[in-house]
């Protein structure tokens, strides 16, 4: 019996520290080797494993019996299902043969995948056995496979044919795995491809070399791809669709080698030259005696593999790189039998060698590559891993001894590589727990570390989660062999680019994995990982978005597409995060996306409230503070520096974070239709004629701005970075007062969006030379709903309808506004002040109105104008809502103006307008059916603006015309249902009366 050793080959200070964990320095309970010793079994001559089990068919060639066996390994009972390392927990894995069955001749090769089993003998034939891994029945010979030209030879024959030596074995046997009815075949120098369904003869055959050929696999990533080595050191792929019309093309189906001289070199020792091959291809003519023993593809990366030589070397290649291997390193003192990669590990694989060395590898524990290995006196003959047994692996020598290395965790968890600092100590645990494949624990801790670096909000936190998440998913590579092997582009040395690779896969879970291995992960789990992954690219793109590109509108859709499936599925701050960079960079489309979410959670309002205050922030209803609050603080400093300081509310240090709202960022200047300058309790309102823009100074009392601004820097600093709440969230409570169901919401939202749009137009105010073209003032009397509920929005609205003398809308939404927005709230004072801004100029036009115009007594409209905007404020506005002194006005000048309408008409029929060109009488009845028509619209329907002339108004500003369009109540109730006066009531029909007189 041999020992556990560790060939330290060069010494270095890292080797130093990486053979703690290595050869015999590991703890004997670390690896244990459970061994199948049956002295019936004295040659064995090679071995394979199934794909589906923890099984491996030997074939004995002793004197005592001429036999294969099959050998199962059966692993302990765990608790853990997911987790394939640690199912020795609980008792030793059990080696015992559990099948055998005569063999009709020595085996020389053997090939197992599902329930076919091919092996290829010392005299040219080839046996096809069906071996089902999955009962106890014995292998059933199906099919016997002849090569023609080896027929009549005994066994085992060598002789020299020409200038190489003819023998009769066949070297090597695979059936493809993605095309299970075929399976290849090697023997002196030629290749063949069978098809099961065909004894006689083989479908392919191919002269691969003037030397003998030893070892071949077929591609695990595609099926027309074969990889093929042998003497002087070659290594070549080929193509099937290539071979199969190589006969009458003559084109090489040779797609990749590394040696012009015969099929391929790379490791070794010798002198390397760059020449041209027979195919036009550029190869590295490696000089070398040595042949490649064994060739092995990468289970999951398509462009990696691995070859074996008979001088002890492995070498691993990438398809990428240059002709030459990326690593190579000696690994046996003499041939290698095997070489095997770990299915679970990128970075892991095991050789045996006729030195009687059976040895496990990682790429990553450089400089010297070995994790242990197992000596023994016999040699070694093959070596591998099983499917879905993690890292644990097998070695047979050929003695009949069959060793499972049975790995514990401890020991592979020192050697990991990891993607985390040494103080992140439980992300690294999670790591370990994914890479040993406990995948439940692994992934719950996976998605509860990255829930927390995700809301921490910073890049660091976000990449620490995605690199968390990104362990949980079964992943797919871009490049497939195909690409690589046609790809022109000149080839270059990406030892690099491979190294930083192989650390990239060693979590790797490729594709199919979890239903390839049956990995029992609950569908909840599953669905946690994906929605978190869909989180934290929406985060990370989100704050890595340069304001440029279509990247936005991708994310958009998908959080749509995502939410569609499950609206539980995108976390409602990620999607504030999202509404926060629409706002930003494109309003319109903010909105658009804001009112799609709005239809997605109609039936879970109370979800999406974050939304609706973002967009609304700040709104109508924003608490008031003292000015001895703390609030005033933060107000100040985000007035002067847009600083956001977290702010203790009611004692519990709890602070609810509103993104800042930059509505209308990047405004055009705006061009309107008139002048005002006014001041009043220290608000000021300016706006000017062409191209100037509209700057609004808020009040002092508002507590957010001190200075004058433009149109979109008013709004930008009247949204605060943080909404500060009082006890029960008043503002929330009166919000879900005024927004009951999800029409209500998106009717003030798709109000907000044509707003912001025509106000950011070229010319949001037209002059009203083209009456189909709509303006902000037209877009707000149709759409506007029943109370705006966006401070910004509604101020402005106010300031337009107050610069364009449009009285009665004004004070229609001015004193509505003021009968719910009370005192405790930071807009009453704005409302009062706006209030005592516009009613001594009001009143002054109600007052000049009534002064009769000597020299146009058939000016009707001087007269009707104010009338028709007293009736439609008296009319929309509840009386106890109007101030005392307003209210009194209005009633004392109604009739008044009445009268005066009365006498204007009586005029028109003595003097008629010269400019009309009819007779006087018609004018008259004209103007009082026009007169009637406008007042019956104001009271059966809905309150039409009325807007002065330019005749009737102290101010000299030019004055926008009168409007035609239907506005939507801004009362609290409808029309209909409102309660008017009895004084109103008494105006009502005296005008329908006096009018009527005037109707022919």
């Amino acid at each position: 019996m041999g020992t556990d050793v560790y060939a330290p080959g060069k010494a270095s200070s890292s080797w130093r520290k990486l053979a703690l964990v290595t050869g015999k320095r590991y703890k004997k309970n670390y690896i244990t080797f459970e061994r199948l010793l049956d002295r019936t079994i004295d040659n064995i001559t090679t071995a394979t494993s199934s794909n589906v089990s923890n099984q491996i068919v030997i074939s004995d060639t002793s004197t005592k019996r001429d036999v294969c066996r099959v050998v199962s390994i059966k692993r302990p009972e765990s608790n853990n299902d997911a987790n394939a390392n640690e199912k020795n927990i609980g008792g030793k894995p059990a080696v015992k043969v559990v099948k055998e069955f005569i063999q009709e001749s020595t085996i020389k090769s053997l090939s197992w995948w599902n329930d076919s089993m091919v092996a290829g003998s010392n005299d040219g034939h080839i046996y096809y056995y069906q071996n089902d891994p999955t009962t106890t029945d014995d292998p059933e010979l199906r099919e016997t496979f002849v090569h023609t030209k080896l027929k009549g030879f005994k066994e085992s024959v060598s002789q020299t044919i020409g200038s190489m030596g003819f023998n009769t074995s066949i070297k090597a046997v695979a059936i493809n795995q993605l095309s299970t009815h075929q399976f290849s075949s090697l023997e002196n120098n030629y290749y063949h491809i069978w098809d099961f369904s065909d004894a006689v003869r083989p479908t392919i055959t191919f002269k691969v070399s003037d030397q003998p050929v030893y070892c071949s696999q077929w591609s695990p990533h595609s099926r027309n791809y074969s990889l093929i080595g042998g003497s002087e050191n070659s290594i070549k792929i080929t193509d099937t669709r290539l071979l199969s019309s190589y006969s009458t093309t003559r084109k090489s189906p040779t797609v990749w080698f590394n040696n012009s001289g015969a099929i391929g070199g790379g490791g070794g020792s010798g002198t390397t030259t760059t020449t041209t091959g027979s195919n036009g291809k550029n190869s590295s003519s490696y000089q070398s005696s040595v042949s490649i023993k064994d060739v092995a593809w990468h289970p999951f990366v398509p462009y990696w593999f691995a070859s074996a030589t008979d001088s002890g070397e492995i070498s691993i290649w990438d398809l990428r790189s240059t002709l030459e291997p990326v690593i190579s390193f000696l690994a046996h003192s003499s041939s290698i039998s095997k070489i095997d990669w770990c299915p679970a590990h990128s970075e892991l694989l095991v050789s045996s060698g006729i030195d009687g060395e059976y040895k496990f590898w990682s790429l990553l524990n450089e400089p010297h590559y070995n994790l242990f290995q197992k000596d023994e006196t016999s040699p070694f003959v093959s070596c591998g891993f099983f499917e879905n047994d993690g890292y644990n692996s097998y070695g047979v020598n050929q003695s009949g001894e069959v060793y499972y290395a049975n790995v514990q965790s401890k020991f592979m968890n020192p050697i990991i590589y990891s993607k985390f600092d040494k103080k992140e100590r439980s992300e690294r645990i999670t790591e370990r727990l994914i890479y040993n494949r406990d995948f439940i624990n692994g992934f719950e801790k996976a998605i509860t570390q990255a829930n927390k670096h995700s809301r921490a909000g910073s890049a660091t936190s976000l990449e620490k989660a995605k690199i968390l998440l990104s362990l949980c998913f079964q992943q797919n590579l871009d490049d497939t062999l195909a690409d690589v092997l046609k790809s022109t582009m000149p080839k270059v040395n990406c030892k690099k680019e491979t190294l930083a690779e192989i650390e990239q896969y060693a979590y790797f879970i490729p594709p199919t994995f979890y239903e390839k291995f049956q990995t029992k992960l609950s569908t909840n789990l599953m669905t946690k990982i994906k929605e978190l992954k869909v989180n934290l690219d929406i985060q990370y793109h989100i704050k890595n978005f340069k304001g440029v590109g279509d990247e936005i509108q991708d994310i958009e859709r998908d959080v749509l597409s995502t939410l569609k499936g499950d609206l539980n599925s995108i976390r409602m701050e990620t999607i504030v995060d999202l509404v926060e960079v629409l706002l930003a960079h494109d309003t319109n489309r903010c909105f658009q996306f804001a009112i799609q979410v709005i239809e997605l959670f109609k039936l879970k309002l109370s979800q999406i409230m974050p939304i609706i205050r973002l967009l609304l922030h700040p709104s109508i209803f924003e608490k008031k503070y003292s000015l001895g609050d703390s609030t005033n603080i933060l107000l100040s400093s985000s007035s002067s520096n847009n600083n956001q300081t977290p702010l203790n509310v009611s004692g519990n240090n709890s602070v609810l974070q509103v993104p800042s709202s930059p509505l209308l960022k990047n405004n055009r200047s705006s061009s309107v239709g008139g002048q005002n300058s006014s001041s009043a309790t220290g608000t000021t309102t300016t706006t000017t004629t062409t191209g100037a823009t509209t700057s609004i100074s808020l009040s002092p009392s508002m507590g957010r701005s001190n200075t004058t601004n433009s149109k979109d820097k008013e709004l930008t600093s009247s949204i605060g970075g943080q909404i500060i709440y009082g006890n029960g969230d008043l503002e929330e409570m009166k919000l879900n007062e005024y927004l009951t169901n999800s029409d209500q919401i998106i009717h003030q939202l798709h109000f907000m969006k044509g707003f912001l749009r025509l106000l950011n137009s070229p010319t949001p105010i037209g002059d009203g030379t083209n009456p189909t073209d709509e303006d902000i003032i037209d877009f707000s009397a149709k759409n506007k709903p029943s109370l705006i509920l966006s401070m910004p929005i509604f101020r402005i609205y106010m300031t337009i309808l107050l610069d364009m003398f449009i009285f009665d809308q004004f004070f229609i939404v001015l004193l509505n506004c003021l009968n719910v927005v009370t005192e405790e709230f930071e807009f009453h004072q704005y409302l009062q002040d706006q209030y005592d801004l516009a009613t001594p100029e009001f009143i002054e036009y109600i007052k000049n109105s009534q002064q009769r115009d000597r020299l146009k007594p058939y000016d009707t409209e001087r007269y009707s104008t104010p009338m028709l905007t007293i009736i439609s404020i008296l009319y929309n506005v509840p009386p106890q809502s109007i101030p005392l002194e307003l209210y009194e006005q209005l009633l004392q000048s109604l009739p008044l103006l009445i009268q005066e309408v009365d006498n204007s008409l009586i005029s028109t029929i003595q003097q008629p307008d010269p400019s009309s060109g009819q007779p006087g009488k018609m004018q008259s009845s004209q103007k009082a059916t026009q007169l009637l028509e406008s007042i019956k619209f104001i009271t059966t329907e809905q309150p039409k603006p009325v807007i002065p002339s330019s005749s009737s108004s102290s101010s000299s500003s030019t004055r926008r015309p009168v409007t035609s369009s239907r506005p939507l109540s801004t009362n609290l109730s409808s029309p209909s249902t409102n309660k008017i006066s009895s004084e109103l009531q008494t105006q009502l029909q005296s005008i329908n009366s006096i009018l009527n007189k005037y109707v022919f």
